[in-house]
């Protein structure tokens, strides 16, 4: 998608010269989901997310941002709001962070997986469950991202992935191997200690489930080791102060 923007740009900047574009995805602090709704390209949605008639919310926004004047798309041209009275992704978020039309991302996994670089409260930690990079709860239970007749709307390129990160193999992982595994991927956006700062506390709520010896060995050793990062060796320690005092 990086490519095709660019290359988009590159034309315009030759049918149209003497204006400025310049591309990106999720790099810049422009509020892209409004921009989209104002675009027409659907609407936001009670998560926030902006949803596509046909496509749901499963879709990854790209901005041209450019000199140009453009002419605003008449309300008419908008589309509606097709929420009504639905509330499943304000009742499926573990941590209560969706009110309508709003998200708190002090209390949203994703926020806290991705973006947060410091200690994440110990207190969320039991919502996180297994998500060691982002959250989807409040995509995956909302009706318009449901199997559609016509599966051709749906880009291959944005169905969800079946690779998962093994939780133990994250612990025990160097730098070269988080940007081994993270190659080409914008899951390097989380540096090596949130990963294993995230990893730590999916292990500990793994060990609520069944009993992992491996598991809990590894927690206990990253607490007493010097090497790692700060950050992750009182994640540890909260989580064995939590679930095993």
């Amino acid at each position: 998608m990086k490519r095709r923007l660019h290359s988009l740009a590159d034309q315009l900047r030759i049918e149209i010269p003497g204006s400025g574009f310049r591309t990106c995805i999720d790099t810049v602090p422009i509020f892209e989901r409004e921009l989209a709704g104002l675009a027409g390209l659907g609407w936001q949605a009670k998560n926030t997310m902006i949803i596509h008639p046909k496509l749901g919310s499963y879709f990854l926004l790209g901005v041209v941002a450019t000199t140009l004047d453009l002419t605003p798309l008449p309300d008419q041209w908008l589309p509606t709001d097709h929420c009504g009275t639905c509330t499943r992704c304000i009742e499926a978020c573990p941590t209560n962070a969706i009110t309508p039309y709003s998200v708190d991302a002090s209390r949203c996994i994703s926020y806290l997986t991705i973006e947060q670089r410091g200690e994440i409260d110990p207190a969320f930690h039991r919502a996180i469950g297994d998500w060691m990079y982002g959250c989807d709860i409040c995509q995956e239970v909302c009706p318009h991202n449901s199997a559609r007749e016509d599966e051709s709307q749906v880009n291959i390129a944005y169905t969800p992935r079946t690779q998962y990160l093994d939780v133990l193999e994250v612990l025990s992982w160097t730098a070269p191997d988080r940007t081994l595994a993270f190659q080409s991927s914008p899951m390097k956006r989380a540096n090596l200690a949130m990963i294993k700062r995230n990893a730590v506390i999916a292990a500990g709520n793994a060990l609520r489930e069944r009993e992992r010896p491996e598991l809990k060995t590894r927690i206990q050793a990253i607490a007493d080791d010097q090497a790692e990062p700060e950050l992750v060796r009182h994640t540890a320690r909260s989580v064995l102060t939590s679930f095993f005092s």
